[in-house]
């Protein structure tokens, strides 16, 4: 079996497979994900209703299709993330801390408390890009 390199050189592996992760943790990156998009299906529901492309007003089937699984799917894999980011920061963490292991683990757990919490998807619909409207 090939083991790919530590990020710590000799230190112990920071990165187990995913297999490696308990299954009450699966669990419960589960049914908050299922949730989050749940929730995001939900505010796209509420909040497109009326929503009209051109002149015309959406249906129910388009509404659905366009603008609520869209929202579903980018809160899901947001949160699922999150869950995977707060995994890689405990690994990281207990491995081999170090002064340089720092400002990844400050990342990673600040993209895993927004992802998991479903403020990602929110903050990424506030960021204006340069020549954006």
């Amino acid at each position: 079996m090939r083991h790919f390199p530590s990020f710590t050189g000799g230190k112990p592996r920071i990165m187990t497979k995913l297999t490696d992760i308990p299954c009450w943790y699966y669990d419960i990156a589960v049914v908050v994900s299922v949730y989050q998009a749940y929730r995001g299906f939900m505010f796209q529901w509420i909040f497109s209703e009326g929503h009209k492309y051109g002149q015309r007003e959406l249906s129910v089937t388009l509404r659905v299709v366009l603008l609520c699984v869209a929202e579903m799917f980018t809160y899901l894999v947001c949160a699922i993330s999150g869950f995977l980011s707060f995994f890689i920061a405990y690994q990281l963490a207990t491995a081999a801390p170090s002064p340089t292991t720092s400002a990844p683990l400050i990342f990673l757990v600040l993209y895993g408390l927004l992802g998991a919490t479903a403020k990602l998807p929110d903050l990424l619909h506030k960021i204006k890009f340069p020549y954006s409207e």
